[in-house]
């Protein structure tokens, strides 16, 4: 092989951000390519703002926000597509993938669904992104002020096809 053909060949096993072969590729929409730490990093450190290239600064077709401003509580996130229409215990399903806001009387509390966990973080959250990667199968939720991860499920949670919910106001009715 050549040199300009050796260089061209490390040019796309290269991370657009950290230039370095790749440490747990993902490509993205756009067609960009990153390691999977420097795509998130570049999002926490709002080098780039969640869900957008850092490459191009195009916006993937997998990200959108919920505008948390003025209601105490709320849900944002994604369920199994043959889920919608019908009443899902929230502590028990594994079709739900959503992050909760509950306001009780005396403190406000944070939850992911499948399974149901709590999380501490300050309150309130005004916009919550979500971020979507069908590819490795993973939803993950992001605090756009902050530009930071609220959290992330694992590769392979999602292996189904699956719909957005958002939900504001009180989510026991």
């Amino acid at each position: 092989m050549d040199g300009a053909a050796l260089q061209a060949f490390q040019k796309e096993l290269s991370c657009a951000v950290c230039r370095n072969t790749f440490l747990d590729p993902v490509t993205i929409d756009c067609g960009h390519s990153f390691c999977r730490p420097c795509l998130c990093l570049s999002w926490e450190e709002r080098q780039t703002p969640p869900g957008t290239c850092p490459a191009c600064r195009e916006p993937t077709k997998h990200y959108w926000e919920l505008s948390a401003k003025g209601s105490s509580t709320w849900a944002v996130g994604v369920c199994r597509d043959s889920a919608v229409g019908r009443d899902l215990p929230m502590d028990e399903s594994q079709d739900l993938f959503l992050l909760l806001a509950v306001k009780s009387n005396t403190y406000d509390s944070l939850f992911t669904t499948s399974p149901l966990v709590s999380h501490y973080m300050e309150m309130p959250l005004d916009l919550v992104g979500v971020f979507l990667d069908l590819d490795s199968g993973t939803v993950s939720f992001w605090n756009v002020a902050k530009s930071s991860l609220i959290w992330r499920y694992p590769n392979g949670s999602l292996q189904f096809p699956v719909r957005p919910v958002f939900h504001r106001g009180n989510l026991l009715q």
